[in-house]
């Protein structure tokens, strides 16, 4: 398992989409926000995967990073899989902390880093799908855009507002 947005809203819970089991790094290992990558960029991904199982290890556990791109029809982009060897609850062997290398995007945007492990033997399949939320070479603040203020009061006076 790792922490899954999805199973855990199943269960009536709040989430974060900063996943405490995806972690970005760069190349000399220093931890990067999820709202800093830059674009065409090499960064390594840090997945903890969790067992809960005190009986059974998941030996050659398959896991599987992908990205979601978000307005260009939600399609999934391979990034790398691996198998690990995955011990009990309680062990030396768990958590497991596989590491990928993924090179970003040249086209900024938001992207959707995705953990999914493959398991057949699985108890609760539902929490082996993990999502970080990615703001790759996207302006933070100070940004500037312009809206319409209008006066309830007064229809006939509206302005323009520059931030």
């Amino acid at each position: 398992m790792l922490y899954s947005q999805q199973w855990l809203m199943s269960q009536g819970l709040a989430v974060t989409w900063d996943n405490p089991d995806i972690q970005l790094f760069d190349m000399l290992d220093h931890p990067v926000s999820s709202s800093d990558p830059s674009p065409d960029t090499d960064y390594k991904v840090l997945v903890r995967i969790w067992n809960n199982s005190y009986d059974a290890p998941a030996v050659g556990l398959g896991v599987y990073l992908s990205y979601l791109h978000i307005g260009f029809g939600n399609t999934s982009f391979p990034i790398a899989n691996t198998g690990v060897n995955l011990g009990v609850k309680g062990s030396a062997h768990c958590p497991v902390f596989p590491t990928f290398l993924w090179h970003t995007p040249t086209v900024p945007g938001h992207y959707c880093l995705q953990a999914q492990l493959d398991w057949t033997d699985d108890a609760n399949p539902n929490n082996n799908l993990g999502q970080e939320n990615t703001l790759i070479g996207v302006a933070h603040s100070p940004a500037q855009f312009q809206f319409t203020v209008e006066n309830d009061v007064n229809w006939l006076e509206s302005r323009h507002v520059l931030l």
